[in-house]
């Protein structure tokens, strides 16, 4: 607690519950951290594990791109 008259902290003990609760927390970070790069990683690194380079999008969706053959340009001008 912060008394802003006298300025003086009270900082809670080791075994107080507000410790325990922060402590938990740093877990619950760090984990939602991991499972965030996880997730990302996921779906940025999916296209090179699918034998058609499908993304996840294209996958939900059930479409893949095609690609257009080029027309071939004659060197004859006529």
């Amino acid at each position: 607690m912060i008394d802003l008259l006298s300025n003086k902290v009270d900082l809670p003990s080791d075994s107080s519950p507000s410790m325990v609760r922060r402590a938990g927390s740093g877990i619950a970070d760090t984990m939602t951290t991991v499972f965030g790069v996880v997730w990302a990683l996921l779906f940025a690194l999916f296209p090179l594990f699918t034998r058609d380079r499908m993304r996840i999008g294209d996958l939900l969706a059930g479409t893949w791109v095609i690609e257009a053959p080029k027309p071939e340009v004659s060197s004859e001008r006529g």
